[in-house]
């Protein structure tokens, strides 16, 4: 028989690189900047190399997009599909505050903005019909609701 796994956990310490594609950064209130690289959206502390991470097993797939709140004191990231989904985080302490599912969950999301009441979120998907959906982020159990969603223009620019 094979032998048992092992007992001990792996720890992340650092992440090195970024996600490709144009990822985006936004400051924290705490002057850190928010980045994303892989499944990994974190916190990269000025002046040293001290980094926090969000990754808490939410992300299943590699982030495609971030932002944060008018008060940087919240991030919101989007995953790829399948299983698509918005997850937001407080942006000092990288703790799990809301997860929505979307209603596009096979293919990306595109694109994260805040309302600027900080209530609000929305979020683009990146399915043929390009998904915009609103969200109220705060709901019960942890998870958004989903207020509106609905197909944008598919007409090429």
């Amino acid at each position: 028989p094979p032998p048992p796994p092992p007992r001990e956990e792996l720890e992340l310490l650092h992440v090195h690189g970024l996600a490709g594609g144009g990822s985006p950064l936004a400051f924290s209130a705490g002057g850190g900047v928010l980045l994303a690289a892989a499944s990994v959206a974190l916190v990269q502390e000025p002046g040293g190399g001290k980094q926090r991470a969000f990754y808490a097993k939410a992300h299943t797939a590699a982030v495609t997009c971030l932002a944060a709140d008018a008060a940087g004191k919240m991030a919101a990231t989007g995953q790829a599909g399948p299983d698509s989904k918005v997850c937001v985080w407080d942006a000092e302490t990288c703790a799990h505050l809301s997860e929505m599912l979307c209603p596009h969950s096979d293919h990306a999301v595109a694109a994260v903005s805040w309302c600027s009441d900080g209530e609000r979120l929305a979020s683009l998907g990146s399915d043929p019909l390009h998904t915009l959906c609103v969200w109220l982020w705060r709901g019960e159990e942890g998870e958004g609701t989903l207020l509106h969603s609905a197909p944008t223009d598919t007409l090429a620019v």
